[in-house]
């Protein structure tokens, strides 16, 4: 038997030494970018293409369009059909996965290594020549409307789109990702067709390769599949807003009934180019990024309001919501609301301790090489540095920039990031049962929406 006492909680260890893969960086003539990761320990590559075809460059009229276009990858090619194409994939050990965000269309596979050269060719004939049938672009769409007719009838959901709503309006971030019902009328062949010919262009798309490879072979190989692809995509753009629609308004979304409360609390945010951007993630892990957090530790330790509560900054190329996000049990709906707005307010008033600084920063240090661990997780990052200009050793410094953070740092980018004069709340809830208890919290006025 040990003589260890176990009821002393063993003291951490030091940070081990870490360095992120080095990132090598070339380009065809065309004007497609390459980016190579090397990873020798491992058998297996991962290729992301990576193309300005994000849904922020969409109106309101086509918003889903950028979405649709990349699911629809999977129709088939003029080679093969969509069966087909998936015969190809499951061949050669590997499947297609395609991610459309705000700021642009991912397409990625996975392969072993001696698979490298077909695998390529296989995306370059998805890219290249897809045929978009009527049948699977209706298919996607079909889909795409069930998953808004789910999300009406799920709280979180409808607090998450009326809080985009009322922070952003009729800007491109105050909708759904995928689109709307109005939108997805005005999806077809055609309209994904012309969306391919404007966006899946080599010009501003970028080829990330992580592996056992070197820059010379995957240059040799994008050149043989990917050099007479043409075209040029500028990257979008949409106003920005200059000041918070709805501050200081909470919005109540009547669900009679509801036994709990969805509570959204926020505004807009900063974009990835901030210059507060790791005295930013230092904070965030402070307030509410992890289970230590003090939004955490007041309503779900302390008060046993919620299960969890969490704040987050969403970072793109224009300023994404920041805010808080829980859900409470119906009594509890008012006191969660004035505890998480106090813990807010006091986090910018006094802003971090150094105690809790350097917590979050050892924390945030020691689990950055988890984010390293595999090939794809090591392409999403080379893919980051592509989509917001990021430099090629951006992350062999990551670490030691967010351990030079300082306490004043923090407080200071606090101060200028997070406002909460300009916060909105949302909640969704019966309300019968929470509209006076908000009302009693005075913090702002009050409106119900059915």
């Amino acid at each position: 038997m040990s003589d260890r006492d176990r009821s002393v909680i063993p003291e951490a260890g030091p940070i081990r030494d870490f360095k992120a893969p080095l990132v090598m960086a070339d380009k065809l003539d065309n004007g497609l970018k390459i980016k190579v990761a090397r990873a020798p320990l491992v058998p297996v590559v991962t290729i992301s293409l990576v193309l300005e075809a994000g849904e922020d460059v969409l109106g309101t009229d086509h918003a889903g369009l950028a979405v649709l276009t990349g699911d629809s990858l999977e129709g088939g090619t003029k080679k093969w059909s969509g069966s087909e194409l998936a015969s190809q994939l499951e061949n050669n050990g590997t499947g297609l996965s395609v991610d459309t965000d705000w700021d642009c269309t991912t397409v990625s596979l996975s392969c072993l290594a001696d698979r490298l050269d077909t695998v390529l060719g296989v995306l370059a004939e998805v890219i290249l020549n897809p045929l978009f049938p009527e049948d699977e672009v209706n298919r996607f769409v079909s889909q795409e409307l069930a998953l808004i007719e789910q999300r009406k009838m799920n709280p979180g959901s409808i607090a998450s789109n009326r809080m985009r709503k009322m922070l952003y309006g009729e800007m491109p971030y105050g909708r759904p990702l995928g689109g709307t019902e109005e939108s997805l009328t005005n999806v077809n062949p055609e309209a994904v067709l012309n969306f391919w010919k404007e966006r899946y262009v080599p010009g501003g798309s970028g080829l990330v390769v992580v592996g056992d490879v070197d820059m010379s072979e995957i240059k040799d190989l994008t050149s043989k599949y990917f050099s007479d692809w043409k075209g040029l995509a500028v990257p979008g753009s949409h106003p920005k807003s200059e000041s918070a629609l709805n501050p200081k308004k909470m919005f109540l979304v009547d669900r009679p009934g509801s036994v709990q409360s969805e509570i959204r609390i926020g505004h807009i945010g900063q974009d990835r180019s901030t210059k507060d951007y790791f005295p930013l993630i230092v904070a965030n892990t402070i307030l509410g990024g992890a289970f230590t957090s003090r939004l955490n530790a007041n309503l779900r330790e302390k008060n046993g309001f919620t299960y969890g509560i969490r704040s987050s900054f969403q970072y793109r190329r224009s300023a994404g919501p920041w805010g808080v996000s829980t859900a409470v049990g119906t009594e509890v709906t008012a006191d969660a609301v004035r505890e998480a707005v106090f813990e807010v307010e006091k986090f910018v008033t006094e802003g971090p301790s150094q105690e809790e600084i350097e917590s979050s920063r050892d924390y945030i240090a020691g689990v950055f090489p988890l984010r390293f661990e595999t090939t794809d997780h090591i392409a999403s990052h080379v893919v980051n540095t592509l989509v917001y200009g990021l430099p090629d050793d951006y992350y062999q410094s990551h670490r030691e920039r967010v351990r030079m953070v300082t306490q004043d740092d923090v407080h200071q980018a606090v101060v200028r990031c997070i406002r909460p004069d300009e916060m909105t709340i949302v909640i969704v809830g019966d309300a019968e049962s929470v509209k006076d208890p908000l009302l009693d919290l005075g913090w702002g006025d009050l409106e119900i929406l059915e």
